[in-house]
């Protein structure tokens, strides 16, 4: 039986492309989206949810993606998308009047930020060190 929080090829590359732009490679932070995994850290989270949260997440993934063509006169997906382009989308998204599209960016920043800050090497980098739930 398949995944169900098994990301395609396609919500992949969005979710691979997306945090790219949130944390770049060679950017203020030593490690970049492509350093530590997002596509697998997003279908790990996603199959620990309720399916109904699965197929919603997973939709807009696919709104994000497609949504370029209706709201920002493009004509190509955001994966498509030049750099300057991809990153002006995001923007758009951010400074949208319209509530879905700015909680929708919420929830894809907060995926990406979660994996981003779930490798270890990440925690190292920012000296985080985790309290030891163990009494001693």
């Amino acid at each position: 039986m398949r995944n169900l929080g098994a990301l395609s090829a396609p919500e992949r590359k969005i979710i691979e492309c997306f945090a790219e732009k949130l944390v770049p490679q060679g950017g203020s932070f030593s490690l970049g989206a492509k350093d530590v995994r997002i596509s697998e850290f997003v279908e790990d989270y996603l199959s620990n949810l309720p399916l109904s949260l699965i197929w919603s997440v997973r939709g807009l993934f696919l709104l994000f993606n497609f949504a370029v063509y209706p709201l920002a006169n493009k004509v190509r997906p955001f994966t498509g998308l030049k750099d300057a382009q991809q990153i002006a989308y995001i923007e758009s998204w951010e400074k949208s009047p319209v509530y879905f599209k700015r909680a929708g960016l919420k929830l894809l920043s907060t995926l990406v930020m979660m994996g981003v800050y779930h490798d270890a090497r990440v925690a190292q980098a920012i000296s985080y060190r985790p309290k030891s739930t163990v009494a001693e």
